[in-house]
Formats: structure tokens, C-alpha cells, sequence
């Protein structure tokens, strides 16, 4: 995961069939997702969605959940010998000037809002398109799809792109705050701040989609998506209107799915309706 600006416009792309973890990322930490993610949508958006090949990454200062990327997570706390250690590590990147006038001449409160600014910078300057693995979550239809109504899109996404300034990954639920130090830490630590929620959010198994220095809408290589979910409540002419705009828009290799309920059980499963080949 890098935190070094880009230039490049993003454009996602699908998975290739013969990508391995190695191939992936040489990032630590870094955990395969799912080859196809579900994002859940009022009918609008998912029809807007199809029709446009875009995919709107916010930034998180914009989300419901305003702990989301929190800098209560990272501990900003330092002495002289923790700074000597962070400027071994970052020197190479950063024109800091001589160490020992760097540790020495460094104001403690300058600096502690200095950094604490790049988080800060950090949060609202990224995007993150948030994601489950659970297509048939009766919670996430009912808050995320009018009432199940709406739709949700299957997509299969390259995990890495751009030397890791793109990448997919799982997020870890906690029930308690763990602040890790930003001059001690890594990438883990930045992991900890991108990828960290409460516990409360847990029913959601959410993977995002995660873009340094880059929000709003990004275009989709159109063979990413691999499957429509029609809610349990989404009406004929509605389904009708998406299978127009899927054939017009040229897709191919799509799954058109709807949500029934289980009477055993009371539960919702996908069935597969045709396959778009």
C-alpha cells in the first residue's frame, strides 16, 4: 500500500484468471478477496451504474459512520528517539535535511499537528467504494436497496493496481478502540487506520475498494461485472428496464440472479434466472 500521489487516471479491470497472491501484491498483510464482490443499490443507481460503466469511490469523510478512518485510531505520541527511528524510515522519501537537526530542532506541537494533518489530508482525499461478499444479506437489502427494491451488482475487480496506491481488502471489526503509534508503525499501520470499523458493522462483511488521493466516479472495464441481483421487492418493468440497458451496453459473461425467501428457513438465497453469455 503506498501513500505516494498519482497521476494516472483509474480504470478498473477484471481479475485474470492466472493472478496469484504473489503476482498480487507484495504488500504484508494483504488477504485475496472473493473473485466476485457485491455492492448493494437503490434500483436508480444500479440502473445509472450499468448504463455509465462507473463506479463512485467517496471520500470518508462524506460516510454514515463518522469513525470511519478516525484518527483516534493512530497514536501521534512521540519522543526524540522515536523520531530518530521514523526519520530512518522516511528520509529516503522525504527531504527532512540532517538528522541530528531534524530530532534536535523539531518543535514537538508543530510537528504533532504537522503530522496529524496528513491523516487528516489522508481521509479526505482518498476513496473507498465499499463492498460485501454476502449477496443475500436480508439487513444490507433492506438498508441499502429501498427496502429491497433495488439491486445488487457482482464484480470482479483487479485487487492491485498502480503499484498498490488500488487495492481490495477485508475490514477488520474491533469492539474497543486499539490506537497503533504512526512513528513506531508501518504499513500495518496504515492498514489499521484504512481498514478498521467497529463491530457494530460486522453483519456487513465489507471488503473496500480502496484509492489514494482519488475520489468521485472511475470508469469499468465493462467485463468486471459478472452478475445482477434483483431484490426480492424489485418490480417487473424495473427488471425489464436493466436487462435493456445490460444488452445496449454490450455486456457479456453476466449472471442475472433474484432473491427468493427461504420458507424453510426464513431466510433469503439467490436464484439464477439466465445467464447473458
Amino acid at each position: 500500500m503506498s501513500n505516494r500521489p498519482i497521476t494516472q487516471p483509474l480504470i478498473l479491470q477484471p481479475w485474470s484468471e492466472g493472478l496469484t497472491e504473489g503476482d498480487a501484491s507484495n504488500t504484508p498483510y494483504f488477504i485475496m478477496p472473493p473473485r466476485v464482490l457485491y455492492r448493494y443499490f437503490g434500483y436508480k443507481w444500479a440502473l445509472e451504474t450499468i448504463k455509465s460503466e462507473k463506479l463512485f469511490f467517496r471520500s470518508p469523510t462524506e460516510f454514515n459512520d463518522p469513525l470511519d478512518m478516525n484518527e483516534c485510531l493512530i497514536d501521534f505520541k512521540y519522543d526524540k528517539e522515536t523520531l530518530a527511528k521514523w526519520y530512518d524510515r522516511v528520509s529516503e522519501f522525504e527531504n527532512l535535511g540532517p538528522k541530528e537537526e531534524f530530532v534536535k530542532s523539531t518543535p514537538k506541537k508543530g510537528f504533532y499537528t504537522f503530522v496529524k494533518n496528513l491523516f487528516t489530508g489522508l481521509r479526505k482525499n482518498c476513496g473507498v467504494c465499499c463492498f460485501t461478499s454476502d449477496p443475500d444479506n436480508a439487513l444490507m437489502w433492506s438498508h441499502y436497496t429501498e427496502s429491497h427494491k433495488g439491486i445488487a451488482l457482482g464484480f470482479n475487480i483487479m485487487p492491485v493496481m498502480q503499484g498498490g496506491q488500488f487495492f481490495i481488502q477485508p475490514v477488520d471489526y474491533l469492539d474497543q478502540i486499539i490506537a497503533q503509534s504512526y512513528f513506531t508503525g508501518n504499513e500495518e499501520t496504515l492498514r489499521h487506520l484504512i481498514l478498521t470499523k467497529s463491530s457494530i458493522w460486522s453483519y456487513e462483511k465489507e471488503w473496500r475498494v480502496f484509492q489514494y488521493y482519488q475520489n468521485g466516479l472511475f470508469q469499468f472495464n465493462k467485463a468486471c461485472l459478472k452478475e445482477v441481483i434483483f431484490g426480492y421487492r424489485t418490480t417487473s418493468e424495473n427488471k425489464k428496464e436493466v436487462l435493456i440497458a445490460i444488452k445496449k451496453g454490450g455486456y457479456r459473461g453476466i449472471a442475472i440472479k433474484e432473491i427468493v425467501l427461504d420458507k424453510t428457513s426464513l431466510k433469503f438465497k439467490t436464484e439464477v434466472i439466465k445467464h447473458i453469455r
